[in-house]
């Protein structure tokens, strides 16, 4: 869905690429901090070999530097500035 709507707003190709993978990355980061995360969590969680508040508390900090680097290097990576696709008629 993300992809999509990267398409309406995105006209270069590349541009939108890096977004999109930007896009996973984030998601992958914000997955592994929740219990809900991943199956593998879920069913210790739900099985309660492991706490949601322990599995919260111990992967946050991991999990937000596992975005920000790549984020931090995203940027750096872009132009300056994004053009949109030409409206059709």
């Amino acid at each position: 869905m993300i992809v999509s709507l990267l398409r309406k707003l995105i006209d270069d190709k590349e541009d939108r690429l890096l977004f999109a993978g930007m896009v996973v990355i984030a998601a992958n980061a914000g997955g592994a901090w929740s219990p809900l995360g991943d199956v593998t969590t879920t069913m210790l969680w739900i099985g309660g070999q492991i706490s949601a508040g322990n599995i919260v508390a111990k992967t946050f900090l991991p999990s937000v530097v596992c975005l920000a680097v790549p984020l931090l290097l995203f940027s750096a990576k872009l132009k300056g500035h994004v053009t949109t696709p030409a409206k059709k008629k």
